[in-house]
C-alpha cells in the first residue's frame, strides 16, 4: 500500500509531517515520502522520526540542504528510513552537563550530530552529504564542598568538572 507524499520547504512543515506520521499516526503499515522542495535552516532541534512497526519513511532531498545552524540534526528513533540526495550541514549534538555534588556527575554523550540512528531504526543513505557537523559530550559537574571532592568527567569531547576542595581533582574530558 502506497502512503502519502509530503512536500516540505521549512522546519515548521518538517515538524508537522513528522508529527502526523509518528507512531500511531496516519501511516498504519504504509510508507510515506517527504520531498524536500527547497533548502531551509533550522531554528530548533527537529522532532524525532518515531515510526510504528511496519511503517517506513523516504526522505528525498532533491539536491537541497538542511542547515542545522548549530542544532541537532535528524533523529531516527524507530522505523525504516531511507534518506537520499540531501546535504545535512552545520548540525551539532551536545550532551547534557553533569550534576554537581560530593563528586560531580559525568557529562552526557553528545550523540548524532547530523544523524542519530536509534536501536529501533534502520536507516539507509544514498547520496547524503555531511558538512561541518559534529557531536560533543557535555561538561562534567563540579565537585562538592567535601574535602577531596572530585569533579565529574566530561562526555566525549566535553570538559571535566572542577574539584572544588583541597585534595579534590577535576574530572577528565572524554
Amino acid at each position: 500500500m502506497a502512503g502519502p507524499t509530503f512536500d516540505i520547504a521549512s522546519e515548521a512543515s518538517l515538524d508537522a509531517v513528522l508529527t502526523s506520521i509518528d507512531a500511531g499516526g496516519v501511516l498504519s503499515g504504509a510508507g510515506a515520502t517527504i520531498d524536500i522542495t527547497a533548502s531551509f535552516t533550522l531554528t530548533a532541534d527537529p522532532l524525532a522520526i518515531d515510526l510504528a512497526s511496519g511503517d517506513s519513511l523516504t526522505i528525498a532531498g532533491l539536491g537541497n540542504t538542511i542547515d542545522g545552524a548549530g542544532h541537532r540534526g535528524l533523529f531516527a528513533y524507530a522505523g525504516a528510513v531511507s534518506i537520499g540526495d540531501l546535504t545535512l550541514a552545520g548540525m551539532q549534538a551536545v550532551g547534557g552537563a553533569g550534576a554537581g555534588g560530593t563528586d560531580g556527575g559525568g557529562g552526557g554523550a553528545g550523540l548524532g550530530g547530523a544523524l542519530f540512528v536509534g536501536s529501533g531504526a534502520d536507516v539507509t543513505l544514498n547520496a547524503v552529504a555531511f558538512a561541518n557537523d559534529g557531536a560533543t559530550g557535555g561538561a562534567g559537574g563540579a565537585g562538592g564542598t567535601v574535602k577531596g571532592a572530585y569533579g565529574g568527567g566530561g562526555g566525549l569531547g566535553g570538559a571535566g568538572g572542577a574539584g572544588t576542595q583541597p585534595g579534590g581533582a577535576g574530572g577528565g574530558g572524554g
